[in-house]
């Protein structure tokens, strides 16, 4: 993870997955990354995320992945976890990301990543 500034612009950045499952025309992860997504555990994720919060960052965090939910079952047990310890600190953290557009079609996905601060 490492700050990204530039005069309005400023963010953290972190990672979750890498690969997609799926194999989109316009886009190339698949060959520079694999198909199979491999992802962080959720403890290593919180602990990235903790390291940022005791370092006094607060505002957005860019989750730079190739594609968010390329492992559904996976992100769906993280989004929970993220939830649960954003709450207590008053989110402090505003996240974003990049998925695919088959997001639209898992609504529980979409309430989970709103409930973790998507």
């Amino acid at each position: 993870m490492g700050p990204y500034k530039h005069e309005a612009i400023r963010f953290h950045v972190g990672s979750i997955l890498q690969g997609c499952p799926y194999d989109c025309e316009f886009c190339d992860i698949v060959n520079l990354n694999g198909r199979r997504p491999r992802v962080k555990s959720n403890d290593q994720m919180i602990r990235e995320l903790e390291i940022l919060y005791e370092m006094g960052w607060r505002g957005r965090v860019f989750i730079v992945d190739d594609n968010f939910i390329g492992n559904k079952m996976k992100v769906k047990s993280l989004l929970k976890v993220i939830r649960l310890w954003q709450e207590p600190k008053g989110f402090p953290f505003s996240l974003f990301t990049e998925a695919s557009v088959n997001l639209a079609q898992d609504e529980e996905l979409m309430r989970l990543m709103t409930a973790a601060g998507f």
